[in-house]
């Protein structure tokens, strides 16, 4: 069954079809969710292949990728882990100093991460920052950039948390640093081989592998891209 998975900005949707003669069956949803189902009937093949081609147009057009039923049930397992309604919006590596983040250019585990999780439900966001040994609600954020043009992410409150649901994130976080190491070992198999058929490096694509593999934004995507390691916290 062909499968597609949104996760821009605060989506988080899969949508698929399956044929049967001259019928298709399509199903979409949140993921996490009971999602919704609709068969349509064509009256020639034609007809269904030109329907299937626009649906399928349509959806790549808003930001949806091919996946398959495998990643669609990681997917749920990370809605039952962290909320369906959640999901990872923004990640930083920051070294703290008082109450600023100061932002890091790659990771260092003696530091910690800073995460945004963003409730599309709600479109609200809440930001933790999260270290081997403690974890902290982030309230009240400004951000500028210092004479050295480093970025501080500036907090008016940052409260210590014990919560499910922190711990939740953090587990998630590891859990996904561990398929971005897999990842990143399947890719150095392929670089092996040089080239794929359409004449690309594979490493040119890491970003879109790791984001069909765990539900993340691009910008997320790409700070594991850059991590090549499981994260200590």
């Amino acid at each position: 069954m062909p499968m597609y998975i949104c996760k821009e900005d605060n989506s988080n949707k899969f949508w698929s079809y399956s044929e049967d003669g001259n019928e298709v069956t399509i199903e979409w949803g949140r993921i996490g969710l009971s999602g919704q189902s609709q068969v349509k009937n064509f009256s020639s093949d034609g007809e269904k292949r030109r329907f299937i081609q626009k649906k399928v147009q349509e959806k790549i057009d808003k930001g949806y990728k091919e996946s398959d039923d495998k990643e669609l049930q990681k997917e749920k397992q990370t809605a039952d882990l962290i909320g369906h309604q959640n999901k990872i919006h923004r990640m930083e590596f920051v070294r703290r100093v008082d109450d600023d983040l100061h932002v890091l250019p790659s990771y260092d585990p003696s530091q910690g991460v800073y995460v945004e999780i963003m409730n599309s439900w709600k479109r609200e966001i809440v930001r933790f920052f999260i270290t081997k040994k403690e974890s902290f609600e982030v309230e009240g954020i400004t951000e500028e950039r210092d004479k050295y043009d480093n970025q501080i992410i500036s907090c008016s409150e940052m409260r210590t948390s014990y919560s499910q649901f922190v711990n939740a994130i953090r587990t998630h976080l590891r859990s996904l640093s561990q398929t971005i190491v897999q990842t990143i070992g399947m890719l150095g198999r392929r670089l092996e081989g040089g080239s794929d058929e359409d004449g690309v490096s594979p490493a040119v694509n890491l970003a879109d592998m790791i984001m069909s593999k765990a539900s993340m934004d691009g910008q997320v995507a790409r700070k594991f891209a850059s991590l090549g390691r499981i994260l200590e916290i």
